[in-house]
C-alpha cells in the first residue's frame, strides 16, 4: 500500500494518528503499523482510507498519487487489490525484506507475480471466475 499518501493526508490536516485511527475504525496501534508500513490493512480499511482521502483503491495499492475520479469502487479491482495484498504479504515480502529489498521493489515483484498467476489461469477457471463475479453483481451468491 502507498503509506505515504496516508501520512501526507493526515499531516496536511494536522490530524493525530489517534484521530485517524478513530476515523478509520481501527485501533491506534493498528493505524501506526499501517502508516509505517509494518502491516497491510484489510480491504475494508483500504476502502475507508479511499473514501476518507479521496484516493482510488488503485492509487493506494499500487503506489500512485492519482486522485479518484468520483467513481464507485470496482468490485473486480477490489478483488485484485486483495489478491495483490495476499501475494505481497504471504509470497513476496518476507523473503524480499530479508534480502533488503525496498517497498517499491516488493510492490513491483508482487504485482508481476500476481499478473503471472492470473495469466496462468486456464480458460475454464477464468470463465468460472467471471461468472461468479457477474452473479454476485446481480445479487446471487454470498452477500458481503
Amino acid at each position: 500500500m502507498n503509506y505515504q499518501i496516508l501520512k501526507n493526508y493526515r499531516e496536511s490536516r494536522n490530524i493525530t494518528q489517534k484521530i485517524m485511527a478513530k476515523k478509520l475504525g481501527i485501533a491506534h496501534s493498528g493505524y501506526v503499523c499501517v502508516e509505517n508500513g509494518y502491516k497491510e490493512p484489510s480491504l475494508a480499511v483500504i476502502k475507508r482510507i479511499s473514501e476518507l482521502t479521496g484516493y482510488s483503491l488503485e492509487s493506494l495499492i499500487y503506489n500512485s498519487d492519482e486522485k479518484e475520479k468520483e467513481s464507485p469502487i470496482d468490485e473486480l479491482l477490489a478483488y485484485k487489490a486483495v489478491s495483490f495484498n495476499l501475494v505481497k504479504t504471504l509470497c513476496v515480502a518476507p523473503e524480499a525484506k530479508r534480502l533488503g529489498r525496498s517497498e517499491i521493489d516488493i510492490d513491483d515483484i508482487a504485482l508481476k507475480k500476481l499478473n503471472k498467476m492470473i495469466s496462468a489461469l486456464n480458460v475454464k477457471t477464468k470463465k468460472e471466475y467471471e461468472t461468479a463475479v457477474n452473479m454476485r453483481k446481480k445479487g446471487f451468491g454470498i452477500n458481503g
